[in-house]
């Protein structure tokens, strides 16, 4: 056992003067064969509980704390809780998000100031899903070339929205 202690202590003392990896692997590789022969003749692992006593009081202690573990939940009960009643009748609420009374069109072409500030509270156009809108204002948009560097929220839906085949995009 002290020769397992006296290796250990070369090796602490190898790596706090960092010395090279190869001499630090050797002296572990005598610590692992030291540690393994020292199992080979008692039966236990360095550092082990030699003392039975030991061993059986820590045990001991393990499973009176695992009893009482045991007896605390069996002790605690569920707090009552009320009833819950669910009516069938009524929708569930839905988050209330006013959309701006203007269009995305003012006499015909597309406004974009608007579109921005309406895209940065609605995925689409019209609201949450793709519509019709999105297509005529894609189609707009198209025409019009890069408006991204202005406009992030245009560029974000213009990418997603572009994701969208032509046939989809006709079917909203």
């Amino acid at each position: 056992m002290e020769s397992i202690t006296s290796v250990g202590d070369e090796i602490r003392q190898l790596k706090a003067a960092k010395a090279d990896k190869d001499s630090i692997k050797t002296k572990v590789d005598e610590l692992l064969a030291l540690k393994t022969r020292y199992q080979e003749l008692t039966g236990h692992a360095p550092g082990a509980p030699v003392n039975s006593a030991l061993s059986e009081k820590k045990e001991n202690k393990s499973e009176k704390k695992e009893s009482k573990q045991k007896t605390q939940k069996k002790d605690a009960s569920p707090a009552p809780t009320a009833p819950q009643t669910v009516n069938a009748a009524a929708p569930a609420p839905k988050p209330v998000v006013s959309s701006p009374p203007v269009s995305v069109w003012v006499q015909g072409n597309l406004n974009l100031e608007f579109l921005e500030a309406k895209l940065k509270v609605f995925s689409y156009v019209s609201g949450y899903e793709p519509t019709a809108d999105d297509h005529r204002v894609l189609a707009a948009l198209n025409g019009l070339g890069n408006v991204s560097a202005n406009y992030p929220q245009i560029s974000r839906w213009h990418r997603n929205v572009s994701t969208f085949s032509e046939e989809e995009r006709a079917n909203w």
